[in-house]
């Protein structure tokens, strides 16, 4: 369990304890905070027979079946699809309808629920509306504005953090990993699990962009090669020209206090409406991303 989910899982669980927790749990979180580990968690502590605080025993025989993933009274909906259907609600719904087979509690985990159809939508209310005796719903999105506002009338709302930098900071270290500047993280959305996913990718990162970034202003790159380049990560390409744009539009506008000069720095502000745009077409199919980056590129060069 990530430490900066602790507090939450530590609420959650005591409220357990004491029988005053929500039959609907929906945890609601940026992209890479980690509310997928708290679900799976918290999942793991409603089933577990000999709790020890906030965190399963990981030794009854609930534990050991859920870390084996055949626990009878867990169940988790799963798709390939880009949908979660109907008929993968219903089944899992059919199975907590049932006496729970170790004799406690059912859970059924859902994560990112916002792709759910209408109608899975609707045959999930109704078992938020009237849920069996010891029947938890775990719950996860990233965006909860798609959801129906009855789903999310009938759920406790947690809302997941993202980790303080210093927590950030801490977690990469224990990963053996370099702790990226402010700057840096907030180019992955301050999220320390996406900067550590991608790290990797030493050619495709934040830092790497950022060189090719000034390259481009300063004139010691050509905006076509630089589009070549980076037509592969074109979305991150485009989402990091949004935020280095905005960094020096609001440098530009702390100046232009400091110096009252007039300039205010639209040049930048134009550069990141035009990422704006260029975001938009690249969710388009069919359109040709290199030149999509290279009209970008050529108006931050102006």
């Amino acid at each position: 369990m990530y430490k900066w989910l602790m507090p939450t899982l530590e609420e959650l669980s005591q409220r357990l304890g004491r029988s005053k927790l929500h039959h609907g749990i929906l945890l609601m979180g940026d992209i890479g905070c980690g509310e997928s580990s708290l679900a799976i968690a918290m999942a793991n502590r409603i089933l577990c027979q000999a709790p020890t605080g906030a965190l399963a025993c990981g030794k009854c025989k609930g534990c050991l079946l859920f870390k084996a993933q055949s626990h009878p009274d867990f169940h988790e909906v799963t798709t390939d699809k880009t949908q979660i259907g109907v008929d993968a609600i219903r089944q899992a719904i059919d199975k907590v309808t049932k006496t729970a087979q170790l004799g406690a509690n059912k859970v059924v985990l859902i994560e990112q629920i916002e792709r759910m159809t209408e109608s899975a939508s609707n045959a999930l209310l109704k078992t938020l509306e009237e849920p069996t005796d010891g029947t938890f719903l775990i719950l996860t999105t990233n965006a909860p504005q798609y959801l129906l506002a009855t789903i999310k009338s009938r759920c406790e709302k947690i809302r997941v953090p993202m980790p303080s930098f210093a927590q950030s900071e801490s977690y990469l270290l224990e990963q053996g990993l370099p702790v990226p500047t402010a700057t840096e993280l907030a180019a992955y959305q301050h999220s320390p699990l996406l900067y550590a996913e991608q790290y990797d990718q030493k050619a495709v990162n934040f830092k790497a962009f950022h060189d090719d970034f000034n390259s481009l202003v300063d004139g010691a790159l050509n905006a076509h090669e630089a589009a070549e380049k980076w037509k592969d990560a074109a979305t991150d390409a485009v989402n990091w020209t949004a935020q280095l744009c905005m960094q020096r539009f609001s440098l530009n506008v702390k100046q232009t206090i400091e110096n009252s000069d007039t300039v205010v720095g639209a040049h930048w502000m134009q550069g990141y409406d035009k990422a704006t745009v260029a975001g938009k077409k690249l969710r388009q199919a069919g359109l040709n991303k290199t030149l999509i980056l290279a009209a970008l590129f050529a108006q931050i060069q102006i």
